[in-house]
């Protein structure tokens, strides 16, 4: 029986979907061995024969075959003589064509050895077919011996490259990983479905692209590979769950020549950039370069460390280390990217070369990671960045190289430049990191440029919007310092500005403070903006993709202030809303501006300077320009042919350019008001709550002891509302982020930004939290909204559950949310996913308060109180002030607990009249003020914890964190004391939280924190309701 495959003709694709033919096991016996393997002249590599199955091959050889196995094999012998005639042919051709003993380049004598060989051209053995065999000789100094034989292989027989030789290669992939270039380019020119060809995905899963990326092969040729790919090929994953496009960004190819590879990638599938790794961390591509890029750097740095620790002779006589890397880039890595342990598998990895010859390794990819970084190593981030960085270079070659060395210098100057495209440094690294970055921002939208930049962790803000602002004036230092906790990336999406008034607080005469708007010193033109866009740049920003700014108010900022603002951002699209502005002022900073939005009064004049060689010409990269009309003076017919002449004049100079016709009607900032998600706001008021008095005397007491040394870390409530305003007094130093999941605008990618409160419920709740607990952090989240049939507004069940998973990522304490959501026929899946999220959270340890629906006697079923998982949240309903239930609640049995949400002076009143105070009422107002005692009570247990370690006196930091868990909580909460009247549902804070402070009165402060240890002590009672 022969191992080979008939003559007739195979359909492609099915072979290549059903795997490539493979020999019959027993042909690959390591009897099979004893034909000669492939010879080797001084110009090639050595050869290593090797059997598919023995790790020992050369113990095989040497040991010979018995009389009796000879007799019991005989038959095996006779099935196997056919394969091995075929392979001893394919032999003497491989040789004859090396050693020059046959020629085909005659035409005669090539058809001849065509007649002579014409039934095993199309056979496999077990090395492969034909093609395999010729690939080791096919060297493209002489492939010229090779290519009529090879041509006609591929063309009449293209199944042939859809075949695998022992080692699971094809012959493309073969001669792809030993850098046959003139080979490669024969068969993909002559082969006629080569697309599907370098889809076929062989060892380890990888396919040609993947082959020749991993393998470093020359960069034209890699180009040239990718243009002929398919889409199936450029988005294959290897056994790691690569794509080519994650191989192309490691860092250790992050070349000039690397950035052409990543940036063809890019162009030929765009869906390439959101594969993700099959690893724990799922990495995208952007994500795979950092880690890379980190692993790459601290393993430089722990070389450098190294060397510094050598003798000095040891140096000097040039020991062999690792290659050298670039100096560290800045970027801080979250922990998730940190580089860790690489222990070094238990098994050799298969052989990609042929006959078995060990292949070099590439550990970045080749290695699995430890699950978890060890402190200390590799893995630690902190060690990591404090070692020092080492100044050499990373080339591509895989030996090792000497920055001093003569050896490494190029021998002829025609290759110095590309000697230097294939060496990394942090200027190649980073402008392929920039190009993903930048790609991912123009390209997805916010949130799915937030899972791919970034996964599960911290994000940075890519964008700043206050449009929908409560406010026209804005003071500087609310700007400054009161958006401290906003982390931008580099790089934003967007900038979209409102008509805003900036003010400053400056004294005045009769000592009180003035409001002094910021004008030209000499001129009429605001500069509102250039203090704005300081404060992004200040904040390290240095690119802006677009930017939005109404300025069609007037007066309007000078050109001089239009160029001092956004100098330097490197603008994409330009959308600054000023009527008539001088195309002078964009081509100054924003030359390579893609997109414009102009605003035109209707004089032609204007027209005509923006269509002249001058005008919009001189921006080379402009594909578009939207051109909002004003009719003006002139008559309709007269403004149509003026803006028909704008088309012809700009089209004759720049065909390239597309110009859209907008109506005049430039969004504008709106100030929202209406009723709040849940509350009711009233103005009078008959008497102060007394539970609410009693927690503002304790906020007082509690702010007056600092933290001792060894405090560990900030209490965090997420709070999932409709954001906050930014200029709240009550917040300032308060919030540590936030996340929005509330679109402006879906068709543009505009968000509303969660430190813009749309109703100021939001900011409402925020306030009562700190109010109670002034200590805590939050983390502010802000839903999507939308206007129910009875025009009411109703908040998203999908926008709530990622607020929920949003929180879980930032590991907060705490979830508040003041709101309710009823399922309906519309968000059934939502509410699905709601549900999910909770139970998360639950897992995750975090506590969590929501709101009853305040509907009177009807049946509550709302969510997120009616989730699955409703014993691990509390619901919370509002009580009056004499600690009765709020007749709206309706059946105090289902709530919880019960708190102040009836008339509740919305901020603390002091000495202002009571007539005078706003007040709130609302399960929502109850929920943000439970949110806030939760907060206090974990804040005193770790001041309690601290303060005892601080005198070394025992103490556990496990009552903070079981009171994290839902039934601890319960737990404190009943230990305060609750009312009978109220079912055991309203909590008596005054008994605790009262005699703290009157035990305080006439106490130096240093003796505050024993007065917190017996908060603490009663907080940790587990005692139960009978």
């Amino acid at each position: 029986m022969m191992t080979v495959v008939g003559r007739e003709r195979f359909d492609f694709r099915a072979l290549v979907s059903h795997g490539a033919y493979c020999p019959p096991a027993r042909y690959l016996s390591h009897r099979m061995l004893t034909v000669s393997p492939p010879t080797s002249s001084l110009d090639d590599e050595p050869f290593i024969v090797a059997s598919p199955t023995d790790d020992h091959p050369k113990s095989k050889l040497e040991n010979p075959r018995t009389e009796s196995e000879g007799d019991d094999d005989s038959e095996d012998d006779s099935e196997a003589e056919p394969s091995r005639s075929v392979k001893r042919r394919f032999e003497n051709i491989r040789d004859s064509l090396r050693e020059k003993t046959i020629s085909l380049t005659d035409r005669d004598r090539f058809h001849h050895f065509l007649r002579e060989n014409e039934d095993i051209l199309d056979e496999i053995v077990e090395y492969g077919t034909l093609l395999h065999y010729l690939v080791e000789g096919a060297r493209d100094k002489r492939f010229s011996r090779y290519e009529p034989l090879v041509e006609h292989l591929v063309r009449r027989y293209p199944v042939l490259l859809a075949r695998k030789d022992h080692s699971e290669r094809t012959v493309l992939s073969w001669a792809i990983q030993k850098k046959r270039i003139s080979l490669v380019r024969c068969i993909c020119a002559n082969h006629p479905q080569i697309n599907q060809v370098i889809a076929v995905q062989g060892l380890h899963a990888r396919n040609c692209l993947h082959v020749a990326i991993h393998e470093e092969a020359a960069p034209a040729l890699i180009l040239e590979l990718i243009n002929k790919a398919s889409l199936e090929a450029l988005l294959a994953l290897d056994d790691k769950g690569n794509t080519p496009l994650h191989l192309a960004v490691a860092y250790e190819r992050c070349t000039d020549a690397g950035l052409s590879v990543v940036k063809a990638l890019i162009d030929r599938c765009d869906k390439a950039l959101d594969a993700q790794t099959s690893t724990t961390n799922r990495l995208s591509p952007y994500r795979y370069h950092l880690y890379t890029r980190t692993e790459a750097e601290a393993k430089m740095s722990r070389r450098k460390h190294v060397e510094q620790q050598q003798p000095q002779g040891m140096k000097e006589v040039g020991l062999p280390m690792n290659k050298g890397s670039a100096g560290r880039d800045n970027v801080m890595l979250p922990p998730s990217l940190a580089p860790i342990n690489l222990p070094l598998p238990d098994h050799k990895p298969p052989s990609d070369n042929r006959l078995g010859m060990p292949r070099r390794s590439n550990t970045l990819n080749e290695l699995h990671p430890s699950p978890k970084p060890q402190s200390g190593s590799i893995g630690d981030l902190a060690f990591v960045t404090a070692l020092a960085v080492h100044d050499k270079p990373l080339t591509m070659d895989k030996s090792f190289k000497f920055a001093n060395s003569t050896a490494n210098e190029p021998r002829k100057t025609s290759t110095k430049k590309a000697s230097e495209e294939m060496v990394v440094t942090k200027q190649t690294a980073d402008a392929i990191r920039d190009h993903l970055k930048v790609h991912y921002l123009r390209t997805r939208d916010h949130d799915q440029a937030i899972e791919l930049l970034y996964g599960r962790d911290r994000p940075r803000d890519l964008y700043f919007d206050l449009y929908e602002s409560s406010s026209r004036y804005i003071d500087q230092d609310w700007i400054s310092r009161g958006l401290e906790y906003l982390c931008f990336e580099d790089t934003l999406q967007y900038v979209a500005l409102p008509h805003l008034e900036l003010t400053k607080k400056v004294q005045s005469v009769d000592s009180r403070f003035a409001r002094v708007r910021s004008l030209l010193p000499d001129g009429e033109g605001r500069r509102d903006m250039v203090f704005m866009f300081d404060f992004l740049r200040k904040k390290g920003v240095s690119r802006i993709l677009r930017v939005i700014v109404d300025d069609t108010t007037s007066p309007a900022h000078s050109d001089e202030a239009i160029e001092q603002a956004l100098g330097g951002f490197r603008v994409e699209v330009w959308d600054w809303r000023k009527i008539d502005i001088s195309i002078d002022t964009i081509i100054s900073v924003a030359l390579d501006v893609r997109e414009v939005y102009l605003y035109w009064s209707g004089n032609n004049a204007v027209l005509r300077g923006w269509s002249d060689h001058g005008g919009l010409a001189q921006l080379k990269s402009l594909r578009t320009v939207h051109l909002h009309v004003s009719q003006g003076l002139e008559t309709a017919e007269r403004t149509k042919r003026n803006v028909n002449q704008f088309r012809s004049r700009l089209a004759a100079l720049r065909p390239d350019i597309h110009i859209k016709m907008e109506e005049h009607r430039p969004e504008r900032s709106t100030n929202l008001t209406g009723p709040s998600v849940e509350g009711v706001r009233e103005q009078q008021v008959e008497h102060r709550h007394r539970w609410l008095t009693c927690m503002d005397n304790f906020a007082d007491f509690i702010q007056n002891i600092r933290p001792p040394t060894g405090w560990k870390e900030d209490v965090r409530v997420a709070l999932i509302d409709d954001g906050v305003d930014i200029e709240e007094k009550t917040l300032r130093g308060k919030i540590i982020g936030g996340r929005s999941f509330c679109p402006r605008d879906y068709a543009q990618n505009l968000q509303r930004s969660f430190y813009v409160s749309g109703s100021g419920h939001g900011t409402v709740m925020a306030s009562l939290i700190c109010r109670v607990c002034p200590t805590a952090k939050l983390f502010v989240v802000k839903l999507a909204e939308h206007v129910s049939e009875n025009s009411t507004r109703q908040i998203t069940a999908k926008s709530a559950a990622k607020a929920v998973r949003a929180a879980i990522d930032r590991q907060v304490h705490i979830i508040s949310m003041s709101w309710t959501i009823e399922r309906n026929e519309q968000n059934a899946a939502d509410i699905r996913d709601l549900e999910a999220a909770i139970g998360a959270a639950a897992n995750a340890g975090i506590l969590m308060f929501c709101a009853a629906n305040d509907q009177g006697a009807a049946l509550d079923v709302s969510f997120p109180a009616a989730c699955a998982n409703t014993k691990n949240i509390f619901k919370i309903g509002a009580a009056e002030a004499s600690g009765a239930v709020w007749k709206w609640v309706g059946d105090a049995a289902a709530v919880d607990f019960i708190f102040p949400g009836h008339k509740v002076v919305k901020e603390r009143p002091n000495d202002a009249p009571i007539d005078k105070c706003q007040t709130l009422t609302g399960s929502s107002v109850a929920t943000a003020i439970a949110s806030g005692l939760a907060a206090l009570i974990l804040y005193c247990m770790e001041l309690s914890y601290v303060q005892t370690q601080a005198v070394n006196q025992p103490g556990k930091m496990d009552h903070f964190e079981g009171l994290q868990r839902h039934e601890r909580m319960r737990e404190a909460f009943t230990a305060i004391g609750t009312t009978q009247s109220s079912g055991n549902k309203y909590i008596e804070v005054w008994n605790v939280f009262e005699k703290a402070v009157e035990k305080s009165q006439g106490k130096p402060p240093d003796q505050f924190p024993a007065i917190v240890n017996e908060v603490a002590n009663k907080l940790k009672a587990r005692k139960m309701l009978e």
